[in-house]
């Protein structure tokens, strides 16, 4: 374990815990301190039930050492994270694990005391808050208040070691004090910039002071060899200022959490009376891990700068501003910034406008390992030309739509026509690519693909103000649905549902491009379309949920049975569906997240039908979770 740092918690006012609108459903893994990727404490569902003795992890499966221990008049008392009993301390009884958008409350009897754990990691997503947003930190707050209403003498101390830092022993440690505010640094002098192990950064520092953890990296991100450093340093430069406004602003940000927290709750409820409060829990459960995944930024040498976003895709190769990421993210933006379209989309299309970028669609990602931004100059990537591309548009036009601002579009203009021209000359007939869902061979003429890149042109001609973008639109839907070449039939009349590739009428897949047709009103098709599609899709929908694909034995295209779903793609899907179809999305889903067989950060891909139904598969605590929003952007747009 390794030398333990500690600090005395005091205790907050027992008042400040508002458990009112905390959910109870059972999380596979609850979010601890979640402010970027490498600040990424969580603890798995199946050990916070015993949470003196659980075991809270890096996302990614690494242990770390966190331990809040409690002396109740003279008793020691483990609290949390105490897996080795140190200190022969009794085990505090945990009563219940609770959750918000932005806390995760655990209650806890350990003798006369009641005492509530509250892990905070504060989401602040409005224009406003940027730099509070981007603060590296997060708090533990600890009240308690006697169970027989006799006086209690509680302490509380919590300690954490270098299983934070991911350099096996090579981090000093220093105390420093600013103002009135005192903190421990784990930090290596010999650090090696923007690297990582496992995920985990190896250079920056780890933070550990009173009621606030966190990993501080002065140079954030390497940007075409240019540091980025966090936006927080335009207001407070150095670490000790940060940490003393942090601590000096917890009530302040307590208060703004209990205000978003609830209306994130009751947005989402108000969906539908028949599974609002099942949604709404999928939803809170959305909102760290999504900005959990993102870095606020500016560049080092220019602190007035316009602000950027970078985002790594979490769990799978670690790329950095993957386009097909931000596609599968964006409705929480709808929702809650728009403006972050445009600040996760800027170092991409800066670096395209360069003329670095060699080829005739959009990039897929600004690197090929977080945090390096350096661009694919040589044009070596894992190309997803039509996707890419097409996204570009949908999501651009729908910052337009949002915002009312119309000059991003227009200084772009001429990246955006040449990218609109591959589109009309591409999209029809698409040749073997990969689309997002890249674990499906990347074959020729897939149905879903050339539909969402008519929708990018039809994007495109309401940016660019060009009709012919439209009539391309127009022309290829025309072909696709009217003319049934992406149907199972002859004609609309007799066919039941889009294909996964034209002509073979068997298959189909979750098209779920079609949230981007309906929420941005670009009506590319009928909402005929998506009527049949909803039909076809009630009657493919398994016991936990809906595949993705199929037929399930379709291996020539799919490589293996296809038995898995993806709940975020579904959600999205359903979304532009009936409502008998958002019915059973959500409800499977929910069953799903909390169904106690998986022990990690809301994971994606899962299998739906067959002995490991519920079980997980791959792709956890990423920011995809982020189109979990899809169905309250939809009703709501931005709040």
């Amino acid at each position: 374990m390794g030398s333990i740092v500690g600090s005395i918690v005091w205790t907050i006012l027992a008042a400040l815990a508002d458990l009112s609108n905390a959910s109870t459903a059972s999380l596979p893994s609850y979010p601890l301190a979640v402010k970027n990727p490498y600040l990424s404490a969580w603890v798995p569902g199946n050990s916070v039930n015993d949470s003196a003795h659980a075991q809270p992890e890096f996302w990614a499966g690494q242990s770390l050492t966190w331990i809040v221990l409690g002396r109740v008049n003279g008793q020691t008392y483990s609290l949390f994270g105490n897996t080795e009993d140190i200190g022969n301390a009794t085990a505090a009884t945990t009563d219940l694990v609770s959750f918000t958008s932005s806390h995760t409350f655990v209650e806890l009897s350990a003798g006369p005391a009641k005492i509530t754990l509250d892990f905070f990691s504060p989401v602040l997503p409005r224009k406003e808050q940027y730099s509070y947003q981007s603060l590296p930190y997060s708090y533990l707050t600890v009240t308690g208040a006697s169970s027989d209403g006799d006086e209690i003498d509680l302490q509380i101390l919590s300690a954490i070691d270098q299983t934070w830092t991911a350099q096996h022993g090579a981090a000093g440690l220093n105390y420093s004090t600013y103002e009135t505010a005192g903190f421990f640094q784990f930090h290596n002098p010999s650090e090696i910039l923007f690297t990582e192990d496992s995920d985990m950064a190896t250079y920056g520092s780890v933070i550990f002071g009173t009621t606030v953890v966190g990993f501080d990296r002065e140079h954030a991100i390497n940007y075409l060899n240019e540091t980025q450093t966090g936006l927080h340093r335009t207001r407070w430069p150095t670490v000790g200022e940060a940490i003393s406004f942090f601590l000096e602003d917890y009530t302040s940000a307590y208060k703004t959490s209990v205000t978003f927290d609830a209306e994130v709750r009751s947005k989402s409820e108000s969906v539908s009376d028949v599974f609002g409060s099942q949604y709404a829990d999928i939803v809170e459960a959305s909102v760290r891990q999504t900005f959990g995944s993102m870095d606020l930024t500016v560049p080092m040498d220019d602190l007035n700068a316009t602000p950027q976003v970078f985002l790594k895709e979490i769990s799978s190769d670690g790329n950095i501003n993957t386009v097909d990421v931000i596609f599968q993210t964006w409705p929480i933006f709808i929702s809650l910034n728009p403006e972050y379209i445009k600040l996760v989309w800027e170092p991409i299309m800066s670096y395209q406008a360069s003329g670095r970028w060699p080829k005739d669609f959009v990039i897929h990602d600004m690197g090929t390992h977080y945090p390096n931004a350096t661009g694919h100059d040589d044009g070596r990537e894992e190309d997803m030309p039509l996707f890419e591309t097409s996204s570009l548009f949908i999501l651009f036009y729908a910052y337009q739509k949002y915002t009312n601002d119309t000059s991003w579009a227009e200084q772009y203009s001429n990246l955006l026509k040449g990218y609109a021209d591959y589109l009309v000359d591409n999209s029809l007939y698409p040749s073997s690519q990969l689309i997002s869902v890249d674990s499906i061979r990347g074959y020729a003429n897939q149905t879903a693909l050339a539909m969402q890149s008519a929708m990018g042109l039809k994007a495109a001609s309401i940016l660019l103000n060009n009709d012919t973008y439209a009539e391309a639109a127009a022309s290829y839907a025309t072909k696709i649905y009217d003319e049934a070449l992406g149907l199972d039939g002859s004609s609309v009349e007799n066919s039941t549902h889009f294909t996964y590739y034209y002509g073979q009428n068997d298959t189909w897949n979750v098209v779920f491009a079609a949230y981007s047709d309906v929420l941005l009103e670009l009506d590319t098709f009928p909402s005929a379309a998506w009527e049949m599609q909803s039909s076809w899709y009630l009657d493919q929908m398994q016991d936990l949920g809906l595949p993705f694909a199929g037929p399930a034995d379709h291996l020539k295209y799919t490589g293996s049975a296809l038995t898995w779903g993806l709940s975020d793609w579904n959600i999205v899907a359903a979304a532009a569906s009936s409502e008998a179809v958002q019915e059973a999305v959500i409800n499977t889903t929910h069953a799903f997240l909390t169904n106690n067989l998986n022990d990690i950060p809301f994971g994606t891909k899962y299998h739906v039908e067959g002995p490991n139904a519920g079980r997980w598969i791959s792709n956890r605590a990423r920011s995809t979770v982020g189109l979990d929003f899809a169905l309250v952007a939809l009703k709501h747009g931005t709040w």
